[in-house]
């Protein structure tokens, strides 16, 4: 089985080589814990591994940072540690990529949706599913978070721990 690798090699260790491929994943946690962030990091290493990738990025909750500096910064770590493991950038011609033109050929395939409401949020996945062509690979859809799509009663508390029962069609995975 194919895996998506979470960028920290213990963790990756641990699941196996990374999240599993085509699967639907729910990382939970109390508020502030991180899930966000190790899913970002997750997410953009994917798509700087593989430069036909795309990633769905759905916030439900309208809370997901908009801090272009930090994505940058982000972005630019991850690429300084995979050029130290031997990783080289380049365009379709050839040519080497310098920093700027990787961030901005990632952030290209990092589509970001904020819907709060279920039926919008829903909607958003089903076309970014049927909107993957073969140069535009949807290979990762994030919902974050997945309390405000399930069905009233489904979720207990605030979390959706355990009841994340969402299925869509084609071959992306969810996380």
């Amino acid at each position: 089985m194919a895996h998506l690798g979470t960028c920290l090699g213990p963790l990756d260790r641990i699941l196996g080589g990374g999240y599993p491929a085509r699967s639907v994943i729910e990382i939970a946690g109390p508020p502030r814990s991180g899930r966000t962030l190790l899913l970002f990091h997750a997410a953009l290493a994917h798509l700087l591994k593989h430069p036909a990738a795309t990633c769905c990025w759905l916030d439900t909750k309208g809370t997901f940072g908009r801090d272009v500096t930090r994505t940058v910064d982000i972005i630019n770590a991850l690429v300084a540690g995979l050029r130290r493991e031997g990783r080289a950038f380049r365009t379709a011609a050839g040519e080497e990529m310098d920093g700027d033109a990787i961030v901005g050929a990632t952030l290209e395939r990092l589509l970001i949706s904020v819907r709060v409401e279920r039926e919008g949020a829903l909607e958003t996945i089903a076309t970014c599913v049927g909107g993957a062509t073969a140069e535009r690979r949807v290979e990762l859809i994030v919902i974050d978070s997945i309390d405000t799509i399930l069905e009233a009663g489904q979720s207990q508390g605030t979390r959706a721990q355990g009841k994340c029962r969402i299925s869509v069609p084609g071959p992306p995975a969810c996380i």
